[in-house]
């Protein structure tokens, strides 16, 4: 059996793919001496790191406030980045809306860890102050739509609190002006006057509103 013409093959690892080749020509009636017509040619081709998305330009110049809240004044970016090192702590911006933006020296972590306990606290609360809960989803259908609104007419009839729910999972935060219009248009389904008790706003895992009759 002859073996027509040189194999080129392009592979992130040719030593694994020259024995899975060999493998295949084995089964297939062939001998070892075609292995080296197969020429195996390492790339990284496949390594290609994707595009990473634009990072927004570091603020040339910050208002800092030291960790008691005192202000200390105006730096070049770098110079307060090099304060806060020197003392200890973290660089955290507190509002980029004013000329220059406003940065503190403080614990990320500690911050980070206050957030969520707040977070925390005011969904307990929420829980606590509502009687039921309806969930919906970001690609939920129509007729399921309407089987839901009609279990949360029940509950107003029944005068509880009712908590509407869109929760949003990994790429659904990024469309989130398309699960404010869902979660309106879920809004508008309900024919049965209600009174807002807390309005809708989004939070970190979706969107969330309280009604009842």
């Amino acid at each position: 059996m002859g073996f027509c013409s040189v194999i080129t093959l392009y592979s992130q690892k040719p030593s694994y793919t020259r024995r899975c080749i060999y493998q295949i020509l084995v089964r297939c009636g062939f001998n070892s001496r075609h292995l080296h017509q197969i020429k195996i040619i390492s790339t990284n081709i496949f390594n290609q790191k994707p595009n990473r998305p634009f990072k927004r330009a570091l603020p040339e110049q910050v208002r800092l406030i030291d960790e008691s809240g005192q202000q200390i004044g105006v730096f070049s970016y770098n110079q307060a980045l090099q304060v806060s090192q020197e003392r200890g702590f973290d660089l955290i911006p507190v509002t980029e809306k004013v000329n220059p933006p406003i940065y503190k020296l403080g614990n990320l972590g500690k911050l980070k860890y206050q957030q969520d306990k707040e977070l925390r606290k005011q969904s307990l609360k929420q829980s606590q102050d509502v009687n039921k809960i309806v969930q919906i989803g970001f690609n939920e259908g129509s007729h399921d739509l309407e089987f839901k609104v009609k279990r949360l007419e029940e509950f107003l009839e029944e005068g509880k609190k009712v908590g509407v729910i869109m929760k949003l999972k990994g790429r659904e935060k990024a469309h989130k002006d398309l699960a404010f219009e869902k979660f309106d248009y879920f809004l508008k389904m309900i024919k049965m006057p209600y009174k807002v008790i807390q309005d809708k706003k989004a939070n970190p895992t979706g969107i969330a509103i309280t009604i009842k009759k």
